[in-house]
């Protein structure tokens, strides 16, 4: 530790070594599935003209709009199973928020009434 340290190598080792932990506690189906669950949604936020899908700047309502367009893409228009995105696709895109630090507000954003509903309707066309 102290020959890292006197080379200015312990932070940059250490960072190194925290973020293979947190990549490695997810099974490599579900770092593959939650990869392609960021992938689309990052594609749809750039396609709808959002620049930053971390949503920072945004308010909550903001927010909250951005998710249920988010729902109603992947549900109504692409078809995907409301479960599959529910169960499989939020969660992940959950994780890439939290590794760019920007889970906190989205966390609000995705336990909005309004968005649980959305998901709750859409389980039931």
């Amino acid at each position: 530790m102290r020959q890292l340290a006197a080379r200015g190598l312990l932070q940059r080792t250490a960072d190194a070594l925290h973020i293979d932990a947190r990549v490695r506690a997810l099974e490599e189906s579900s770092r593959k599935t939650y990869g392609s669950a960021w992938k689309g949604y990052v594609r749809f936020c750039s396609l709808s003209g959002y620049s930053d899908p971390c949503m920072r700047n945004a308010t909550h309502k903001d927010r909250v709009l951005l998710l249920r367009r988010y729902l109603a893409t992947e549900i109504a228009i692409r078809k995907l199973s409301p479960k599959t995105v529910a169960d499989v696709y939020i969660p992940g895109i959950m994780s890439a928020l939290t590794w760019h630090d920007s889970d906190v507000p989205m966390r609000a954003a995705w336990a909005d009434r309004s968005v649980k509903d959305t998901i709750k309707g859409f389980k039931k066309i």
